[in-house]
C-alpha cells in the first residue's frame, strides 16, 4: 500500500509521485437544467480536462451519507405550527451530499520527502524539468477550474486543509463514526470497523447504455414539459442509501494511446471478414480513433464505481437490491468486485492514491464520452429567511 506522505492546504502528494489540488464543488440544484444546458455542462468539463494536458489524472468523488435531522436548525419561533413542524421533522433521516474534485500530475519520482512541506514554491531542490511540469501543471488546473466555475449552478473552491485530512482519514477508516483506526476485511462481503462494504464497477464500454441523459415528465407540475438529468444522478441524490460515486479518468501520452489502437484496429481488421461482431469491433475503433483527433477530445482510461456501505447488514442488501434495480432500468451492466479486487479499487479511490488502479479495472474511452459518467446535480440550497418546506429529494427541511 502506497501512503499519502504530505497534505498541505488543498495538494495532496504521495510516495508513488502523484502530486495533486483538491476542491470542493457545489453542483446545480436538481432538475435545474434544460437539455442545452446539460449538454454545455458536459461539453465544458470535456473542455476543462483536455486543457490538463498528458500523465495527468482527474479524479471525482461524490459522497452520499444518511444523517438524522436537528429541527433547531430551521425552526427558530416557539409557536404552535412551528412546534409541530419540529416535531414532525426532528430526528427524520436525510441524506447530505458533496462532491470533491482532485487534478493529480503523475510520474513526479524526484520529489524528496524533506520538500514536501509546500511543493509548489519548491524551486532549487527539483530538477528542472519536473519544476517546469509542476508549473503548467498548475496553470492548466486553475485554467481547468475557472471553466467549470463559470458553468450555471456551479461553484468550486479549495478544499481546506483540515477538512480534507479529516475526510481522507475517514475514507481510510471505512467511514466510521469513531476516531479510531480499524483494520479493513475484504472478503465476499468487505468489512471495515462496524461497516459492510459492496463495490460495483464499470470496466468497459459495453456496461453503458448508448444515452448519457435521461428525460423525464414532471407529474409534479400541472401542464409541466419535461426535466433532465444526467445518466448517474439517479445513483448520486435520489440513491437513498451511504454511498460514493468516484470517477478516475486518466490522461496519458496521446502517442503512447494510439500506438495501442493501432495495434488493436490492425489485429480487427486481420480478423474481420470471420464474424460479423470483429467487423462491428473494427468500425468502432475507427470511430473512436476520428473522435479523440477533435482539438477538444482526447484519449483517456477510465474508472467508475459506486461504492454502498452500511453497518446494517440487512440493510446493504436492501440497498443492492435497489441499485440493481437502477442498473436495470438505465441498461447499466457493473460487475461486482471483490476479495484482492475490491481492496484495489477501494485504496485507489483515496483521494491521492488513483494511480494505484490496477489497468485491468480501466477501459479505453474519450474524455468527450467519459465525462458525461457523472452525477450533474447536488443539493438544494437554502435561503437566509423563508418558509420551511419538505425538500423530497433529500428528505429534509428547506428555508
Amino acid at each position: 500500500m502506497t501512503p499519502l506522505i504530505n497534505i498541505d492546504s488543498n495538494a495532496v502528494l504521495s510516495t508513488s509521485g502523484l502530486l495533486g489540488l483538491s476542491y470542493i464543488v457545489t453542483n446545480p440544484e436538481p432538475y435545474s437544467l434544460s437539455r442545452k444546458n446539460i449538454d454545455k455542462y458536459f461539453d465544458e468539463i470535456t473542455r476543462g480536462l483536455n486543457l490538463l494536458g498528458e500523465n495527468i489524472i482527474y479524479h471525482r468523488l461524490d459522497f452520499y451519507e444518511g444523517k438524522r435531522v436537528n429541527a433547531d436548525n430551521y425552526f427558530l419561533y416557539d409557536d404552535f405550527l412551528n412546534r409541530i413542524e419540529k416535531e414532525y421533522f426532528h430526528g427524520r433521516e436525510y441524506y447530505q451530499s458533496f462532491t470533491i474534485i482532485s487534478f493529480f500530475i503523475d510520474g513526479l519520482e524526484t520529489l524528496q520527502k524533506e520538500y514536501l512541506a509546500n511543493p509548489f514554491k519548491v524551486q532549487e531542490p527539483l530538477i528542472a524539468s519536473e519544476q517546469e511540469r509542476i508549473n503548467i501543471f498548475e496553470n492548466n488546473v486553475t485554467n481547468a477550474v475557472n471553466i467549470l466555475n463559470s458553468l450555471k449552478g456551479v461553484r468550486i473552491i479549495e478544499i481546506k486543509e483540515d477538512d480534507l485530512r479529516s475526510f481522507i482519514f475517514q475514507h481510510i477508516n471505512g467511514f466510521n463514526q469513531d476516531q479510531s483506526i480499524h483494520p479493513a476485511k475484504f472478503d465476499d462481503i468487505t468489512k471495515i470497523g462496524d461497516n459492510y462494504f459492496k463495490i460495483f464497477c464499470f470496466t468497459s464500454t459495453n456496461h453503458f447504455s448508448t444515452s448519457h441523459e435521461v428525460v423525464e415528465q414532471d407529474t409534479t407540475i400541472p401542464n409541466s414539459n419535461f426535466v433532465f438529468r444526467g445518466l448517474f444522478d439517479e445513483l448520486g441524490v435520489h440513491f437513498h442509501f451511504n454511498h460514493v460515486l468516484n470517477q478516475i479518468i486518466t490522461i496519458p501520452k496521446q502517442d503512447v494511446t494510439k500506438s495501442v489502437l493501432d495495434i488493436r484496429k490492425t489485429s480487427y481488421n486481420s480478423w474481420k471478414g470471420y464474424k460479423k461482431s470483429i467487423e462491428d469491433g473494427y468500425e468502432i475503433l475507427k470511430k473512436y480513433e476520428d473522435s479523440i483527433y477533435d482539438e477538444n477530445n482526447k484519449a483517456c482510461q477510465v474508472h467508475n464505481n459506486v461504492i454502498i456501505y452500511d453497518s446494517d447488514l440487512e440493510r446493504l442488501n436492501k440497498a443492492t437490491r435497489k441499485l440493481n434495480k437502477i442498473f436495470s432500468n438505465k441498461s447499466l451492466y457493473p460487475m461486482e468486485a471483490r476479495y484482492e479486487f475490491a481492496e484495489n479499487i477501494f485504496n485507489s479511490c483515496v483521494i491521492g492514491r488513483a494511480n494505484e488502479l490496477e489497468d485491468k479495472f480501466t477501459y479505453m474511452s474519450s474524455l468527450k464520452d467519459a465525462s458525461p459518467l457523472a452525477p450533474v446535480y447536488g443539493s438544494y440550497t437554502n435561503d437566509n429567511t423563508g418558509f420551511v418546506f419538505q425538500d423530497r429529494i433529500h428528505r429534509k427541511p428547506l428555508v
